[in-house]
């Protein structure tokens, strides 16, 4: 599920990159675009959130509801931090693509306490 979802974000910032870059610039400085902005990642968050607490009892973390929202928000960093400075390795530190969302993904996995690199679920 986490994997799937990292991958869907980052897919999505691919097909729209400068439309999405454009929104998060303008959200910065706009207060109704950044309503916006807060409105759609959290109909985001709503829709990842709940199918995630029903696997809680998979989540060695000491609070998994906790461990859960912590890992929306990675998500939505590294998905954002990428959708603004894709290709900016002198900024991210980072290759960009499958390296990325591998990474992201194996830190949310991490966080929530789920099996590592070689036991992937």
């Amino acid at each position: 599920m986490v994997r799937q979802s990292v991958r869907a974000l980052f897919l999505f910032a691919g097909q729209r990159r400068s439309l999405t870059r454009m929104f998060i610039q303008r959200s910065g400085i706009d207060p109704v675009f950044h309503a916006r902005y807060a409105r759609t990642w959290g109909e985001v968050r709503a829709r990842l959130r709940p199918p995630m607490l029903l696997r809680r009892h998979e989540i060695s973390h000491p609070v998994p509801e906790r461990a859960i929202d912590f890992t929306l928000q990675l998500m939505h960093s590294g998905w954002a931090n990428d959708v603004l400075h894709h290709q900016m390795k002198d900024i991210t530190g980072q290759e960009t693509g499958e390296a990325l969302i591998e990474d992201l993904t194996e830190a949310c996995l991490s966080y929530l306490g789920l099996t590592g690199p070689k036991g992937r679920r």
